[in-house]
This record gives structure tokens, sequence and C-alpha cells, in this order.
């Protein structure tokens, strides 16, 4: 009895005054059709449902009249070219689906492509509630399970309709098959008095700013400190996006939302704990007095950083050595397990992938095309604070989002500081 939710929503273009969204989630299970035939997106029961009973119970009147009118292009250009069912005659919508074409403008959405991130959509308890079915073999950027959702396009023939899968892929069902989501899409009008929209890079609140203590919740991306990333030394360095992990005690626990640089996790290859590598230096050193001022440096903990055999990965018996007093540090296999869900043999773990930074890549840090992050970027692999099997090694993050390692000396790999900040110091007072 708490009422209806508000819809977040994606925006996938803006001009002109106007922008296109598509809604974050499957708000709904709907049939493209409620009988098995012959038909387009103009005559479908879907659209009807959007353009009558979905737009009337999620908008207010001031909301609907933001809301433009479409000249939605159902023509053959739309559709995947390898079908050649037609699209039907062109529409005036306020709520549509994308075409094909339009997913993969949008959303990079192409045919057998198992790991776009990009596409894939959660369906509401709601929308479970009504139908929808989820797949646990793939996961949101997030980490939750996925399900299907429809696109207006006709799949091999006008008895099909397109949909995405899963796995993010363009496939097509039955259009009278149910357990498909609906991620309905809108044009709006950016100068109504009645509309507020943000740019189409998603953005958390700046952990600089006087109100951010209670906005640094877990998942939040905030902005702290300053790095060199876009490789551009003109034009100075980029503000940091990190994550934030864990919330408590008025502190909170972050690590760079990309890879910051390429190092080593130690320059020689010997036996070394995180208490004696080079990269634990340069991090308390180099990189803390480079990234934050002063005054961000004051507000930077100094952790007591557990480097017991609890924080490595059990089947590994090397010694993480003795405890450390640091205030950046990096996570050990314990805490990336515990925030990010790291396990080794993990090919579909999203959330604990990481890009590097244009500067890390100068530096170094290699790209694997064959993994993406959630915005479709492709990953690098990360170091870990943990040992590897032995000494002589440390454990890492691979491009996939599962646990490996390497020699401590090998470069090629990025590196995503942590570090615990105080928020009730005077910096974010």
């Amino acid at each position: 009895m708490n009422g209806k939710e508000p819809i977040e929503w994606i925006v996938l273009d803006k001009k002109d005054g106007k922008a296109l969204l598509i809604s974050k989630y499957g708000l709904d299970s709907k049939r493209y059709n409620t009988t098995w035939t012959s038909v387009t997106w103009e005559n479908c029961t879907l659209r009807t449902w959007l353009n009558n009973d979905f737009v009337k119970n999620a908008f207010s009147e001031d909301e609907q009249s933001a809301i433009l009118i479409t000249e939605v292009d159902n023509s053959s250009g739309q559709g995947y070219d390898e079908w050649d069912a037609s699209g039907g005659n062109n529409t005036q919508d306020r709520i549509f689906l994308l075409s094909y074409a339009e997913a993969n403008k949008y959303l990079n959405v192409t045919p057998d492509d198992s790991n776009n991130i990009a596409s894939r959509a959660a369906p509401t308890a709601y929308a479970e509630n009504n139908g929808a079915i989820t797949n646990g073999s793939y996961q949101t950027a997030d980490g939750t399970a996925t399900g299907w959702w429809w696109l207006r396009s006709p799949g091999a023939r006008q008895h099909n309709a397109a949909r995405v899968d899963g796995a993010g892929s363009l496939y097509y069902y039955y259009v009278n098959y149910d357990h498909g989501c609906v991620r309905p899409a809108l044009w709006v009008n950016l100068e109504s008095a009645d509309t507020l929209i943000l740019e189409p890079k998603e953005t958390s609140p700046s952990i600089s700013s006087k109100e951010t203590s209670k906005d640094a919740r877990a998942g939040n991306i905030v902005i702290f400190g300053n790095y060199e990333q876009d490789n551009d030394l003109t034009n100075g360095k980029e503000p940091i996006e990190w994550i934030v992990l864990d919330k408590k005690d008025g502190k909170a626990l972050l690590i760079s939302k990309y890879g910051l640089d390429s190092k080593r996790y130690n320059t020689k290859w010997t036996s070394v704990t995180w208490e004696n590598c080079t990269l634990r230096t340069w991090l308390n050193h180099d990189f803390v007095r480079n990234a934050f001022s002063e005054d961000e440096q004051s507000a930077i903990l100094i952790t007591e950083v557990d480097n017991s055999s609890g924080q490595g990965y059990d089947e590994w018996d090397a010694s993480g050595g003795n405890n450390t007093q640091d205030r950046i540090f990096l996570l050990s296999y314990a805490e990336a397990n515990k925030y990010l869900n790291v396990t080794p043999d993990d090919s579909n773990n999203i959330a604990s992938r990481a890009a590097p930074t244009a500067y890390a890549e100068n530096n170094g840090a290699i790209t694997n095309g064959s993994y993406q992050t959630a915005d479709g970027t492709a990953t690098g692999w990360w170091w870990l604070r943990s040992p590897g099997a032995r000494q002589h090694n440390a454990a890492r993050v691979d491009g996939a989002g599962s646990l490996y390692y390497y020699y401590v000396n090998y470069d090629h790999g990025c590196v995503r500081p942590a570090l615990w900040v105080n928020l009730e110091s005077d910096f974010f007072r």
C-alpha cells in the first residue's frame, strides 16, 4: 500500500530541445499481440495498451503534456535486414517501443552478441508478478538477473516480433508469446516547464559537496580528487570517479571506477607481500599527493589493512604478510568477493569489470575486446593486494571479471585504488 514508484529512464538522445528516453527496467509484462496472427506495430495490442492504459496510469496530466507525439518510423530500414517481413505503416505515438535500428544505434544490439551489457534489462518485481521471467545466466551491470524485452520491429515474418534476449542480443518470438518485458520509449519536450531531464551520462552527487555525506550510498558514483585520465596533458587533471562500496559509522569505502594507471605489483620478480611491494609505496606517496589536495588528504582515513589468510583465496595458501596502515590500498580477494562478487572462473561478472583510462593505456594497460563494462567499453585487468598461489604472484581480476593471478612484476595491468574517507571531516561540512 505504498503507491506507485518513480520511473527511472535512460536518456538515449538529446537534440533540438527534446530527449529520447527508454525505461531502465522492464516495467510490465505484456504480449506484443494477444492473439497469434500476422500483425505489425500499427495494429498490435501492445501499442494500444501503451498509448492508452499505460500513459494514463504512469503520467499526470502535466507530465503527459510534455510527451511529444512522435512520427514512428516502421519502414524496412528499421528492421533487421535479414528478416524481410514488412514493419507496416508509420504511426503517430506518444509511447512506443524501440525498433531494431534504434536499439542497434543506441544500445549496440546485434544478433548473437551475448556480451552486450548495455542492452540488458531486469524486470521490476511488478513485471515479474505479471509473468516476466528472468535469466540467471546473464546479469545487468548491477548484478541483477535479466529479462527479455520487445522491440516494435517484426521478426522473420509478421507472426513474430523482434526482441532483445537476456544476454542482450537480437532474436524474435511469436507475437502472442508471454513472459517478456515492456520497456516504453518516448520523446519529451525539454522546454516544457514541468519537465526535468538529466544528461545522458548517469550522474551522481559529487563527494566534494557539503551535502555529499548523505548521498554517498553503496553503489553510487561520487567525485573526489583529480588525476590525469584523458592523456591530454595540456588540459589539466580530470576529476576521479569512485564507486561507493560501503558506508558505515560516518565513513565510506571507495574504489576507483576506472583503472587509473598501469603499474606492476612489484618492480622485481621476488617473494613479496602487500606490506613491502612497490605498488603500495607508490599509492601512499606519489599517487596520494598527485591525486588529492591537502584538504582532500585530510579526509582520507588511515586504515588498518587486513592481510591475514582470511583475506586471500582459500585454495592459494601463500601468506599475505603483516597487516599495514595505509591511506590508499588495493582490495583483497575477500573484499572483492564481498563487494563485487569476484570468484574464480566467472566470466559473467559485470560488476567487477573495469576499463583503463586513456592515460593508463598510454602507460601500458591492455584491454580485452572480448569483454566489456556495463557501458560497452573494453575491459582491462586489475590488481588485488592478496597473494596468488605463492608470494611471487599477486591476485588479480581479469578482463572477464573473475579471479586469477600473475607474477608480481607483470606489467599491462590496471590500478584501482581504494580508500576509506571520513564523511564527518571538515572537508565535507
